[in-house]
């Protein structure tokens, strides 16, 4: 079970990060454009990758949380 949670953590910066990462950051930045204006690949990743690192750091304290719980069982 650990592994497939790590996996999962891993799976997701490349979402956060850039705008061809995940397929709904494509659907809504669709939405942004058709509504609001034009949305580039450098201001998306502008506000994405300083998100992407408050991330990192929030899942590997979880994981070494739950790492440390593991090791108490």
């Amino acid at each position: 079970m650990p592994v497939v949670i790590v996996m999962g953590f891993d799976a997701t910066p490349g979402g956060n990060a850039t705008l061809v990462g995940a397929s709904a950051n494509t659907v809504s930045v669709g939405i942004c454009i058709r509504e609001a204006g034009q949305v580039s690949v450098v201001g998306f990743a502008r506000r994405g990758v300083p998100i992407t690192f408050v991330q990192r750091g929030l899942r590997r304290k979880y994981l070494m949380r739950a790492g440390r719980n593991q090791k108490r069982r």
